[in-house]
C-alpha cells in the first residue's frame, strides 16, 4: 500500500525522472513524482510520516490554472516538516484538511486529490526535500535544501532517522497531537499542553502519558497513548521531571536461634517496646518467631 494515499496502490503519471529531465530543459522548477490510486483513481491524500505541518495553501478553487500568491504552481499544498530535516510536498489539492503547526502522525489525512494550480488532470504532485538545517524563511529556496527521488520513497521509511527514546516521567508540551485509548487502534482525537510520559514501554509505536508528574507509573492513572513518532518531534522540548521517590528498598531480618520480637527489636530498632510494631507490620497474632523467619522492620 501506499504511504500518501489512503485507500489505493501508486500508479505514477510522471516519473522523478521526468521531472528532472523537464527541470534541465528549463520547462518545469520543481523535482517530484505525479501519482494516482491505481487505476487512474482519485484519493484521500496521508501524510508520509509523522512531522509537523509546516506549509498550508488553501484557497484555490477545484480547477486548474490558478496559481497560487507565491507562483509556484503547486495548488493548494501542504509541507511536512519529519525528524531527520526531511521534507514532504503534496501539491495540486482539491481540498486540505490541516493547518500550519499542527503535528501529524504517519497515515493522518492531511487532503484530497486535486487538480489546482499548474495541472492538468486530478493528482498528486509528491515532493522529498532533504534540509541542511531545520527549514526556516523561504522554503523554496534550492539553496537550502537538496531533492530526493520522491518515487523511491513512496512505499518506504526515510533513512538514517534515530528512534526516539523516552524515559518515565519526561515532559512534552504537546501540540495537537493525535492520540489514542490503546496501544492499538484509531486516534480519538488530539490534545495541546503539558503531559508525562507513564513508564518506559513502549508497544506498537506508542507510549502512554498521564496528566501529572505524580501519576508517572501508578497504576488507574494512565490518561492516553501517543505514537513514538510525534513524541520524537517534540523530543527537543522534552525535560525528565523530578517525581516522588522510589520508596527505598524494604528492611528486613531473618530470625536466627535464640531470637525474640524483643530482642530483635532492641537490636534492630534500638528500642524492645517496638517489638508491637514488628508484629503489626508482619501480622503477627502472636510474639513467636522461629529460625529463617523473615521479618519486615518498621523505619
Amino acid at each position: 500500500m501506499s504511504r500518501v494515499l489512503k485507500s489505493g496502490s501508486n500508479q505514477i503519471t510522471c516519473t522523478y525522472a521526468q521531472h528532472c529531465a523537464n527541470v534541465a530543459a528549463g520547462k518545469a522548477w520543481a523535482k517530484g513524482a505525479d501519482v494516482v490510486k491505481y487505476k487512474a483513481q482519485i484519493d484521500k491524500i496521508t501524510a508520509h510520516s509523522a512531522g509537523r505541518v509546516i506549509k498550508v495553501v488553501d484557497y484555490l478553487g477545484g480547477t486548474n490554472g490558478i496559481v497560487d500568491d507565491e507562483g509556484m504552481g503547486y495548488g493548494n499544498y501542504v509541507m511536512i516538516l519529519h525528524d531527520g530535516n526531511y521534507v514532504t510536498l503534496y501539491a495540486h489539492l482539491e481540498a486540505v484538511y490541516v493547518r500550519e503547526g499542527q503535528t501529524v502522525a504517519q497515515g493522518d489525512e492531511i487532503g484530497f486529490m486535486g487538480n489546482t494550480g499548474n495541472s492538468f488532470g486530478a493528482h498528486l504532485h509528491f515532493e522529498v526535500r532533504k534540509y541542511k538545517a531545520v527549514p526556516a524563511g523561504n522554503l523554496h529556496d534550492v539553496s537550502a535544501y537538496e531533492w530526493l527521488d520522491a518515487q523511491e520513497w513512496l512505499d518506504k521509511e526515510f533513512p538514517g532517522v534515530a528512534s526516539v527514546e523516552v524515559k518515565a516521567g519526561a515532559k512534552f508540551d504537546l501540540r495537537d497531537t493525535p492520540v489514542y485509548n490503546s496501544e492499538s487502534g484509531k486516534s480519538y482525537g488530539r490534545r495541546s499542553g503539558i503531559y508525562y510520559v507513564w513508564s518506559d514501554e513502549v508497544k506498537n509505536g506508542r507510549i502512554r502519558m498521564t496528566n501529572s508528574a505524580a501519576h508517572v507509573g501508578m497504576n488507574k492513572q494512565v490518561s492516553f497513548w501517543v505514537s513514538i513518532d510525534d513524541i520524537a518531534l517534540l523530543e527537543s522540548n522534552a525535560e525528565t521531571v523530578t517525581t516522588a521517590p522510589s520508596p527505598a528498598a524494604e528492611k528486613t531480618y531473618t530470625v536466627k536461634a535464640g531470637d525474640s520480637l524483643w530482642a530483635i527489636a532492641a537490636k534492630q530498632l534500638g528500642n524492645g517496646g517496638r517489638y508491637k510494631e514488628i508484629m503489626s507490620l508482619n501480622e503477627l497474632k502472636d510474639d513467636v518467631v522461629y529460625v529463617g523467619q523473615v521479618l519486615k522492620l518498621p523505619e
